[in-house]
């Protein structure tokens, strides 16, 4: 699965980005200890989608 740009992640709804997540959360966890340089790139894309939904947060107050 590519891993999406941060203009495409900016494009999806809340719920869409929950959806994409959970599951860059679970493979994640099921890919362990190997693959270092996916880890690092799913944790990153982790991260960009963490930063998108806190700022639509703050956006309402």
């Amino acid at each position: 699965m590519p891993l999406p740009k941060p203009r495409e992640l900016r494009e999806k709804t809340d719920k869409e980005l929950n959806k994409m997540l959970d599951d860059y959360q679970l493979e994640l966890i099921k890919l362990g200890d190997t693959s270092p340089g996916r880890r690092r790139a799913l944790k990153k894309v982790i991260a960009r989608i963490k930063t998108i939904l806190n700022e639509r947060r703050g956006e309402g107050h």
